[in-house]
């Protein structure tokens, strides 16, 4: 098993959640083979994403998030 954790902000995540985590698992019998996190991935995130929206199998959105809130409320798609 790998332990992933998705800490997309690497800055804001708290190390003692993690702790938790792992301990919790300790007292389950949980083993795992090895810890990752996803920070640990951005760069080929970042290149399959780009290959990705090259290919047309993707799109980024750039609405911004108050837009993007009404909208989606009202059913109204992504541009």
């Amino acid at each position: 098993m790998i332990l992933r954790f998705d800490d997309t902000n690497p800055s804001k995540e708290k190390e003692e959640f993690v702790d938790s985590i792992k301990y919790d698992l300790k007292c389950l019998g949980v083993n795992y083979e090895r810890m990752t996190h996803t920070s640990d991935h951005f760069e080929y995130l970042l290149e399959m994403m780009i290959k990705m929206i090259t290919e047309g199998k993707a799109y980024c959105d750039n609405t911004d998030v108050d837009t993007m809130r009404k909208n989606r409320g009202e059913g109204i798609p992504s541009p």
